[in-house]
């Protein structure tokens, strides 16, 4: 029985892997059109909803979520039960060479009496996007025309802690999605009794599901093809970011000074390599951020180099990258620490707090944290490129709305720079599409 199960499951998952590879071939091979750099903005019922608060784009599409948009408050009003987030779809339209407001993404109002905080992840492959919760689970969409239906659903066992001897699983959050397959981060809660049987204590372990997703026509399914644990003794948050490009897997581990690259074999993912950064220490939050594209993985250590002064602690911040330099099965290599002194300025506030790679050789980095220097008010956001097989700071990509970039995406054509955060009690978010074929040569 077990045996026609795998082989049943492997024709079942084999047809889509290559047919995700022939429609890749497929999109390469046809002209698309291109969309100028703009910013993006958001319905008025949107505006202070956090719009930004994670980015994605693919081809021609991009995805904005927003995290704290509720029905409750949009005009005309609608009566309850009220959907929290949505995630805002983007479209370049040919003629204008612009980038148009085509669409949402959102739960039903059937599904908001769960109480599920939507949109604080997206991804986007192709027709398929992935928005993930807080901590309740994913959602997957496939876009038929300027439609994006719901195909399938991921959701936690329990996602209610606090129940005695009853796991909670949590996740949602942190989501990495390219060729039909998706790894998730989550943590399994256990609530046990305090001392004395007074109250309870708490402890958790945290995991990575990844999942194979099958769609037919306008329905879907995800398929569970690993759940991937730490080793034992990580101490870290495992699974706190995700990077994936076609069969390999990077976790973060932070505050770990490690993080994990997992190969796909067969159905399944199995650990390949353990990388550490040189110098990084659990002060440093290596792998709070994670990127892959072809031979090139880079890893965020925001936290890294605190300054202290009489405005407080702060941080300048590094990230590490790692290449595969004698071949495609050698083993990964730290080539290179990237720092902002490299800019001629020595105070920035969490470099590598937001990062992104593409396959044409460039990295963006931002240093989203909030800070005071040369007269702004934020990290700004820098452009790498691949040169010599080592990454040369390229350029200050100047955003017209001149806030950091909390969240980044790129392809090799575009750029998508998501901000949201907090200062001085004040919501501040936005979000910004920059075309990379469009920028002056270095």
């Amino acid at each position: 029985m077990a045996s026609k199960l795998r082989i049943s499951l492997a024709a079942c998952l084999l047809p889509v892997v290559f047919s995700a590879a022939g429609m890749a071939q497929a999109a390469d091979a046809s002209p698309q059109p291109t969309c100028n750099t703009t910013g993006l903005n958001p319905n008025d019922d949107e505006t202070g909803d956090a719009f930004g608060g994670s980015v994605a784009v693919n081809g021609q599409t991009a995805l904005v979520a927003i995290p704290l948009f509720s029905t409750a408050f949009v005009t005309p009003p609608v009566p309850p039960p009220y959907v929290s987030g949505r995630v805002a779809v983007f479209t370049c339209d040919t003629n204008s060479q612009a980038w148009t407001r085509t669409g949402s993404i959102q739960l039903a109002a059937t599904e908001a009496n769960q109480g599920v905080l939507f949109a604080f992840s997206a991804a986007l492959q192709g027709d398929l996007a992935v928005i993930g919760t807080q901590q309740e689970g994913v959602y997957i969409y496939k876009g038929q025309g300027q439609n994006w239906n719901q195909i399938a659903q991921i959701l936690p066992k329990n996602s209610q802690t606090g129940i005695i001897g009853t796991p909670a699983e949590q996740w949602g959050s942190v989501i990495a999605f390219d060729g039909h397959v998706l790894a998730v981060g989550g943590v399994e809660i256990i609530s046990s009794p305090g001392p004395g049987g007074i109250g309870f204590v708490t402890s958790g372990s945290y995991f990575v599901d990844v999942y194979q997703i099958v769609t037919l026509g306008d329905r879907g399914a995800a398929i569970r093809i690993a759940r991937l644990r730490p080793p034992t003794g990580d101490t870290g948050g495992f699974g706190g970011s995700l990077a994936l490009d076609r069969d390999t897997l990077v976790v973060g581990d932070p505050p770990d000074v490690t993080a994990y690259i997992y190969k796909r074999r067969g159905l399944t993912f199995r650990l390949e390599q353990t990388i550490t950064g040189a110098g990084a220490t659990s002060a440093s939050g290596f792998g709070t951020t994670v990127a892959i594209s072809k031979d090139v993985i880079l890893v965020g250590a925001p936290s890294e180099d605190l300054i202290a002064d009489s405005f407080g602690v702060d941080s300048e911040g590094a990230v590490y990258v790692f290449r595969r330099k004698a071949g495609p099965h050698s083993p990964w290599v730290q080539t290179q620490r990237l720092s902002p002194a490299e800019s001629g300025i020595n105070r920035y506030a969490a470099f590598g707090g937001s990062l992104a790679v593409n396959r044409n050789g460039q990295a963006v980095i931002g240093a989203p944290g909030a800070t005071d220097f040369q007269g702004t008010d934020h990290g700004p956001t820098f452009l790498y490129t691949l040169q010599g097989g080592q990454f040369v700071l390229s350029m200050t990509p100047q955003f017209s709305a001149q806030i950091p970039s909390t969240s980044v995406a790129m392809t090799d054509e575009y750029l998508i720079s998501g901000s949201f955060f907090f200062e001085h009690g004040f919501l501040i978010s936005g979000a910004e599409i920059t075309n990379l074929t469009q920028l002056p040569a270095n």
